[in-house]
C-alpha cells in the first residue's frame, strides 16, 4: 500500500507528462501565470499524477485546480472535497479529525462525507475512525529534508473502510503531505505541498 503511494509521488516529481492534458484549463494557466501555491495531486487507482495550483482561499479552505480541471479542496492539508473525478465527495464534516490530527494526538471521532450518486444526489455516508500517532517520521519536500509526525486514521462506515495518512508539520500545525480517502469511485487521492 505505502509502496503505491510512494509511486505516484515520484511519478508526480518527475513531472509524468502524459498525465497532464496537452492544453490546460484557460483558468490554471492563468494560476500558473500569477505563481500561486501548488501542490503534487495523484489518484492512487488511476495511476495519475500531476501538479495543481491554489484557485481560491476562503476561511481558510483552499481550492486546488490541476491542468484538466479536477479540483481538490483542502483545510489545513485535510481532504473537505473534489470535483471533476466523478462521483465527488461533494462536502465533508472533518472537524473533529482535523482537530486531534493537526494537534498530533490520538483518539476516536466521527466524521460525516457527501457523495454525489449515479442519480446526481447527495448520498451522506458516516464513519467511526481512530486516530493513531504513529511517530516521527523525516520526508523530503523539494530539495528540503524535513520532519514530521505521521498519523493513521483508521475509518469504517456500513458501506466501506478506508485508512487516511497525515505527515503534520508541528511547528504549522499542516498536513503536508497525505493519502486520503476521496470516495469509492476516486478511491485514495494522494497530495503532497511542493514546498513548506
Amino acid at each position: 500500500m505505502m509502496r503505491r503511494f510512494f509511486l505516484v509521488l515520484l511519478l508526480a516529481l518527475t513531472g509524468c507528462a502524459a498525465d497532464m492534458a496537452p492544453v490546460p484549463d484557460p483558468t490554471y494557466a492563468a494560476l500558473m501565470q500569477a505563481g500561486v501555491p501548488v501542490m503534487q495531486v495523484g489518484v492512487e487507482a488511476a495511476g495519475t499524477a500531476t501538479f495543481a495550483r491554489r484557485e481560491t482561499l476562503r476561511g481558510g479552505i483552499a481550492t486546488f485546480l490541476t491542468p484538466d480541471g479536477v479540483a481538490v479542496i483542502v483545510q489545513d492539508g485535510m481532504l473537505r472535497g473534489t470535483r471533476g473525478l466523478g462521483a465527488d465527495m461533494l462536502a465533508s464534516d472533518i472537524a473533529a479529525s482535523r482537530e486531534l490530527v493537526l494537534s498530533m494526538r490520538s483518539g476516536r471521532v466521527e466524521r460525516l462525507h457527501s457523495f454525489l450518486d449515479g442519480e446526481d444526489r447527495a448520498a451522506m455516508r458516516r464513519y467511526v475512525c481512530d486516530i493513531a500517532v504513529q511517530g516521527p517520521r523525516a520526508i523530503g519536500l523539494g530539495t528540503l529534508q524535513i520532519d514530521t509526525v505521521l498519523l493513521t486514521e483508521d475509518c469504517a462506515g456500513s458501506e466501506e473502510e478506508f485508512v487516511n495518512y497525515y505527515w503534520v508539520l508541528p511547528a504549522a500545525r499542516r498536513v503536508v503531505q497525505s493519502r486520503q480517502w476521496g470516495g469509492a469511485f476516486s478511491g485514495m487521492i494522494v497530495m503532497r505541498d511542493v514546498a513548506p
